[in-house]
């Protein structure tokens, strides 16, 4: 930044800042923690000293924020899947006066199982009387129906979802298992 200009008055030269590039990262450390990289242009200004990332779980209200150093590039990690993440960067110059936020960039974390195709699990349980459970992936737009059988003759609908908003794990816990102690289930996808 030139003497007597504040960053506020460097609108065109932020537009520079606009991130552009998200990649996923595939490897998770854990389940539930992802990781996306981040990289954008550098400010066209000669003073900036460092850059921050700004992200959280709605539109321009970030809850985090990742000092970055004098780089153009980031990966942000800890990121829950399923969620949707708001991603924005300020450069701030020596003296600590930030720039306003660049344009912001949108990201959905990937349920890891939905990128071979969608799968259902079924963790049966222990014994007669305990509660099997079935989790799949929803999908946004969806609705969800589990149906149940145990002579593969008359299937009925024992749960069902309402519309899916956001790509995101759903889960059912069958706790109705007396009869014959052997049941067999269907998921229906509409």
């Amino acid at each position: 930044m030139k003497a007597g200009r504040t960053f506020a008055e460097l609108k065109n030269e932020l537009e520079l800042l606009r991130i552009a590039l998200i990649i996923a990262t595939p490897a998770l450390q854990m389940r539930g923690d992802q990781s996306v990289s981040l990289a954008w242009d550098a400010s066209p200004s000669t003073d900036v000293a460092g850059y921050v990332v700004h992200y959280g779980g709605a539109s321009r209200a970030y809850a985090n924020s990742l000092d970055v150093g004098d780089t153009t590039t980031a990966t942000v990690q800890g990121l829950s899947e399923g969620n949707t993440y708001y991603f924005a960067v300020t450069a701030y110059d020596a003296g600590g006066l930030s720039s306003l936020p660049s344009d912001e960039v949108r990201y959905e974390v990937p349920i890891p199982i939905l990128q071979t195709g969608p799968r259902v699990q079924l963790i049966a349980g222990s014994q007669p009387g305990i509660a099997a459970k079935i989790r799949f992936p929803g999908s946004p737009n969806r609705t969800y129906e589990i149906e149940a059988t145990d002579d593969f003759l008359s299937w009925t609908t024992i749960w069902y979802s309402s519309p899916v908003s956001t790509l995101r794990w759903l889960e059912f816990s069958d706790t109705d298992t007396e009869g014959s102690g052997v049941r067999f289930y269907r998921l229906v996808v509409h």
